[in-house]
């Protein structure tokens, strides 16, 4: 998960987090370390691999749901002495909490993409970007033709055009290989090209 431990978390991390879990110090260290976006890039990556429709605010809620409510349990049980280093044992914990949560924090398959999930630059080009409503409505009109698209082709245009992963990247979050990434790529663009032009997003 992200970089290594830092060298100031070491005194702390080398002992049961039961000996400084009331150690004001310590925790906001550790919740610093946590926060930093390496860190938070790498929790996103690691709630994906678990949930390969996730986006990253589906990531972002799940471990806003899970970090402060479970924090003191996390360090409390803590012990270096069985073998794992903090960051594996939080893995740990954080893995077995998505897996039992998984119906509630993830969409599935056939859930469509929802208008938070869309980067507002995709349709913010040109004169008229300006313009609020405007701009609501090609929003609208995105989200409508990526919903128009088989649910095999959407995740991969999602991922890879959207959200700007590698091929690599969105075939380990589909479960697919990668020139099936391609080949739902090649398929889906001239389908949803097609449909963003009659909506008027595109000339």
């Amino acid at each position: 998960m992200g970089p290594d431990e830092p060298d100031n978390l070491r005194p702390f991390f080398d002992r049961p987090g039961r000996e400084w879990i009331d150690d004001e110090a310590a925790v906001d260290a550790v919740n610093a370390w946590l926060y930093a976006p390496a860190q938070q890039a790498a929790l996103r990556a690691f709630f994906a691999s678990r949930v390969y429709t996730a986006t990253d605010s589906d990531a972002d809620e799940a471990w806003q749901d899970y970090w402060p409510a479970n924090w003191r349990t996390v360090i409390r049980n803590y012990d270096p002495s069985k073998g794992s280093r903090f960051r594996g044992f939080l893995l740990v914990c954080y893995g077995n909490w998505i897996s039992k949560r998984g119906p509630k924090l993830t969409r599935n398959r056939d859930k469509h993409i929802g208008l938070d999930d869309l980067p507002i630059q995709l349709v913010a080009d040109g004169p008229s970007a300006d313009d609020g409503a405007l701009l609501k409505e090609k929003i609208r009109a995105v989200q409508h033709c990526l919903n128009r698209l088989h649910k095999n082709l959407r995740w991969v245009v999602f991922h890879r055009l959207l959200q700007g992963k590698s091929v690599a990247q969105t075939a380990a979050l589909l479960g697919i290989s990668d020139d099936l990434v391609k080949v739902r790529l090649h398929r889906a663009l001239p389908a949803l090209q097609k449909c963003l032009e009659k909506r008027g997003v595109i000339g």
